[in-house]
């Protein structure tokens, strides 16, 4: 009888730390142009790109910048910035696809960040 009284009370438990996770994504306080994790076409003026960023793997994270549509020719880039300020160098790829994987260690990141050509204004995820 005791056994079922502790699963019951671990069953509750659990559902009371789910109720909380799902309370906090809620009321997160980043906007859905700017989290990590947003990954979304954008239209610029010479085309139309696919940004994404997350994590690959357990101890790596990416950004990743591909061309979606339009006439750019341009070289496209991406970057990772932490929560610190910290922001990888720009690695730049080419006209149809950019990418960076890196191992953030003790840093938190903030945003992917891509630029659809050397040109562009930059667009973070």
């Amino acid at each position: 009888m005791a056994i079922g009284t502790i699963g019951r009370r671990r069953v509750a438990r659990f559902g009371a730390v789910v109720a909380a996770a799902a309370l906090a994504v809620a009321v997160s306080p980043a906007s859905p142009a700017q989290a990590f994790g947003n990954n979304r076409t954008v239209h610029r003026s010479c085309g139309d790109n696919w940004v994404s960023s997350g994590y690959a793997g357990t101890f790596r994270v990416f950004a990743q910048t591909q061309k979606a549509g339009g006439d750019c020719t341009g070289r496209l880039a991406v970057a990772i910035e932490y929560t610190d300020g910290y922001r990888t160098n720009r690695v730049y790829g080419t006209s149809s696809n950019a990418y960076v994987a890196v191992e953030p260690g003790s840093r938190s990141p903030r945003w992917g960040v891509h630029w659809g050509c050397d040109n562009c204004n930059q667009t973070l995820t």
